[in-house]
């Protein structure tokens, strides 16, 4: 299992390895990866997270679960509401 701190400084974490994997020694295809980021939100609201994978993965926001699906493909909208400041977003991947 890969394990990254990844994040662009807008908060966006977006993470699209085309046809190789996630990480230097790992292969394209039979791996898993733990990627974290920090996400600052300036106000509370509602956001929406958009999933796109080939297989299947899980996303967790400050530690609870808000989707889990590791049978993909997948494309999907997940609505939810954050109170303004500092999260930690977790997804986890299988391919």
């Amino acid at each position: 299992m890969l394990r990254t701190n990844e994040g662009a400084p807008n908060g966006a974490l977006m993470q699209d390895w085309g046809e190789g994997g996630p990480g230097h020694g790992v292969g394209n295809d039979n791996f898993s990866a733990d990627c974290r980021a920090n996400l600052s939100l300036s106000k509370t609201g509602e956001y929406n997270f958009k999933l796109l994978a080939d297989d299947g993965m899980r996303i967790y926001i400050d530690g609870v679960k808000i989707y889990d699906n590791l049978n993909g493909p997948i494309q999907a909208e997940v609505p939810i509401r954050l109170k303004g400041g500092r999260h930690t977003i977790q997804t986890q991947y299988v391919e």
